[in-house]
């Protein structure tokens, strides 16, 4: 693992996601390496910090599986959405998206976990919002006229996923603060 070209690209696709994206377009990264060398890192030190802060075991688990399928869905979901909105369909593309888009609401989740009085820190998350939507035309070929329809139909399919699975596998919060 690479924690320098993890803090790099961070920092890249932070402060400067309009660049980041077209190098990230251009590297050969599987789909594995996205999640295994970047994206677990991060929901690891996420959960680390929730375990520190204030969560039990069945509770980390459970953030530390959720984001990494919401990660997968999310990539599939707008992989094959991909041509409904006159884009291109690349799976591995789909999965850089979603993968460096999530970047802010992952170290904003390393943060938050830390301490009930820390939450406020998640609204950083919403950035990944802006990312995904910066993202989508350079790694979807989305054309502009179809980008908000994409993004919000993306959007809304994940939710659904994300709900139906978190109602039938997550574990009671009650009494983790």
């Amino acid at each position: 693992m690479d924690i320098q070209y993890i803090i790099d690209r961070a920092k890249g696709i932070i402060v400067s996601p309009k660049d980041e994206w077209q190098a990230i377009k251009g590297e050969s990264k599987s789909n594995k390496e996205l999640i295994v060398f970047y994206a677990l890192p991060l929901v690891v030190l996420a959960t680390l910090a929730g375990l520190i802060g204030h969560w039990s075991l069945n509770i980390a688990v459970y953030q530390l599986v959720m984001p990494l399928l919401g990660i997968v869905v999310a990539a599939y979901v707008a992989n094959e959405l991909a041509e409904k909105f006159n884009s291109t369909k690349n799976l591995n593309n789909a999965f850089k998206l979603v993968v460096y888009a999530a970047t802010p609401s992952f170290l904003a989740s390393v943060i938050a976990n830390l301490s009930f009085l820390l939450s406020w820190v998640s609204l950083f998350g919403l950035y990944s919002i802006y990312l995904f939507w910066v993202g989508i035309p350079v790694m979807m070929e989305t054309p502009d006229d179809k980008r908000l329809a994409y993004v919000i139909v993306c959007a809304l399919v994940v939710i659904v996923v994300q709900l139906i699975v978190s109602a039938l596998f997550a574990p009671p919060m009650a009494g983790i603060y």
